[in-house]
């Protein structure tokens, strides 16, 4: 079975421009998966959403860490 991407190289750099990476790998990562394949649009949207929100949280909740210099950053209760 032959990949086809998702999205050209014109609609990634857009999306590199706009600060959206993260919206490139959550497509990438669901072209990878067959099941995911199968699923109807809204639902492979929302699942991409959702990894676009998770990516962009994560990020900047490690901006924050770094930002903060706190003296043991990753430390762990």
């Amino acid at each position: 079975m032959e990949v086809v991407p998702v999205i050209n190289d014109e609609s990634k750099r857009k999306l590199r421009e706009l600060n959206m990476s993260e919206l490139i790998d959550a497509l990438e990562i669901q072209q990878l998966e067959p099941a995911t394949l199968k699923l109807k649009f809204d639902d492979r949207m929302q699942r991409a959403i959702d990894y676009l929100y998770q990516e962009k949280y994560n990020n900047r909740i490690q901006r924050m860490i770094k930002s903060a210099k706190l003296r043991f950053p990753q430390a762990d209760i």
